[in-house]
């Protein structure tokens, strides 16, 4: 699995539950330990996901009041390609590329 395939699933993750743990984060980006960690970090301070770990819950949470709902700039960053450029997974982001350019082709035709 790609960098940032697993930097999507893990933030997507994050968004769908209160806190993850590091096993079930493990699971789901097929990683170590040590790359979950790697993978954390560039998402908190590269990117910037506000992902902190809770020991009240348990896991990982995304700061509350948290607004951020994709990976800041992976869209534009697949859009740039146009045409020369398929998603394959995940499904979520795969629809989002799909949207967009069917939006953008929109603004074109007619």
């Amino acid at each position: 699995m790609g960098e940032v395939v697993r930097l999507y699933r893990c933030k997507s993750l994050q968004s769908r539950r209160k806190a993850v743990s590091a096993l079930d984060s493990m699971a789901a980006t097929e990683v170590l330990r040590t790359t979950l960690h790697g993978d954390l970090g560039k998402l908190r301070d590269q990117l910037p996901v506000p992902i902190h770990f809770s020991s009240d819950w348990g896991g990982y949470t995304l700061e509350l009041g948290n607004t951020v709902s994709e990976l800041p700039g992976l869209l534009g960053d697949i859009m740039r390609f146009g045409s020369d450029v398929q998603v394959l997974a995940p499904p979520a982001l795969r629809s989002k590329v799909q949207k967009s350019f069917l939006e953008a082709a929109a603004r074109y035709v007619g």
